[in-house]
């Protein structure tokens, strides 16, 4: 729908009716800027081809095509258009036909100049007022994909924080061992060039750097599978690529690299499938809706417990795939479970809070992977989550 202003509407009036189309032009020229004007069906039809009208008024009866033809026209090609149709008495039978395919609204002759205003005014207004709401509708469609990049980025910031924090430790290990291998060598190499060096030192020497060498070795190990895993998620999530991968693999890549969160909190996380689950999907959207999850079950689900299990359950069969996560922590009341998807809606309001998580994770599940989310909560076994994946 072009029109956006009262000055922008186009109105197309159809009547055969000489004396009646000369009197309502007229009357509708002064009142509304744009109007167009045709005597018979056809000749509306090349008009409404031409200019695309927002309003059609037209008569019923017709020579050459008739108003029910010209309005059935109309609405098969544009359902946004208003048609307004405007029949005697005794055109009722007509007139029924007409509402059945869709006009807007009528008007019976003879038509009170009264009655014409104020029904242009009326779909003037339901004009103006879509065309808000698309506008408006637009724009929270902009701010949900700025609210979902800046939880991407936001996770990304994490993501590095504790990478930095777990890969600190086994470098810190690895570092320490060569330093201290470093430090017996050369006492070793001083032993040895002032002849004091015995087979008991020499022993004890290479037990020592075998220790230390596998120590090393395995410490510097458990630093590149963190920088892998963190390289993969971190490279998933900011390149947002569509590609093949294993679903439980991957899953087990994003836990391992929320080890730091959840290690804080003492939440165990175990994911099991009934068998291997292949995709050609948006890893980058999986790391982000299972982040949010975890991060939501953190929060809320854990919160004022000493520790806490979640569970990732995965299967398939010939038409889906599903996902069930489930925490056993507080549960969510079950006055606001209708809410928790709804967007700002949260239960921290001032302590952090914003309503965001769970509204992202249902955006993410419907409009990125075409799927649905549901949940299920009690305050005895905690809460779950269904994902359901078309495939």
């Amino acid at each position: 729908m072009k029109a956006k202003t009262l000055e922008d509407i186009l109105i197309l009036y159809v009547e055969d009716d000489e004396f009646i189309r000369n009197e309502l032009i007229y009357f509708l020229e002064k009142k509304f800027k744009n109007i167009k004007v045709a005597s018979n069906g056809e000749e509306g039809l090349e008009l409404f081809e031409e200019y695309q009208p927002d309003i059609v008024i037209t008569d019923i009866k017709m020579p050459k095509m008739s108003g029910i033809e010209l309005s059935k026209y109309i609405r098969q090609k544009n359902s946004d258009t208003i048609i307004i149709v405007s029949s005697a008495h005794s055109e009722t039978s007509l007139l029924d036909e007409a509402i059945e395919f869709g006009i807007d609204t009528f008007l019976i002759k003879p038509i009170s100049l009264a009655q014409l205003y104020c029904t242009v005014q009326i779909a003037i207004e339901k004009i103006i007022l879509k065309k808000q709401n698309e506008d408006t509708q637009n724009r929270l469609d902009e701010t949900q994909k700025l609210l979902i990049e800046s939880d991407k980025m936001a996770m990304l910031g994490n993501l590095v924080a504790g990478a930095t924090h777990e890969i600190n430790s086994p470098l810190g290990v690895g570092i320490t061992s060569i330093s201290h291998l470093t430090d017996i060598s050369e006492k070793l190499k001083a032993d040895y060039e002032n002849e004091i060096m015995t087979q008991d030192n020499f022993e004890s020497y290479l037990n020592s750097a075998i220790d230390l060498s596998k120590m090393t070795y395995i410490n510097l190990q458990k630093a590149s599978d963190l920088i892998k895993s963190f390289k993969t998620i971190a490279v998933d999530q900011a390149l947002d690529d569509k590609k093949e991968f294993d679903l439980q693999s991957y899953l087990n890549e994003v836990i391992f690299s929320l080890n730091y969160v959840l290690k804080k909190v003492k939440v165990s996380v175990n994911i099991e499938a009934s068998e291997k689950i292949q995709l050609n999907s948006y890893p980058g959207v999986f790391s982000q809706i299972f982040t949010n999850l975890i991060n939501n079950s953190i929060k809320h689900g854990f919160e004022n417990l000493e520790e806490g299990n979640i569970n990732i359950t995965l299967s398939k069969n010939d038409n889906e795939i599903k996902i069930i996560y489930h925490d056993n922590g507080n549960g969510i009341d079950k006055e606001k479970l209708p809410n928790i998807f709804d967007k700002f809606y949260t239960t921290k309001k001032g302590k952090g809070g914003t309503g965001l998580g769970l509204n992202i994770i249902k955006d993410l599940v419907e409009n990125r992977l075409n799927g649905s989310i549901t949940c299920e909560s009690s305050k005895i076994e905690g809460t779950s989550f269904e994902i359901i994946l078309k495939k």
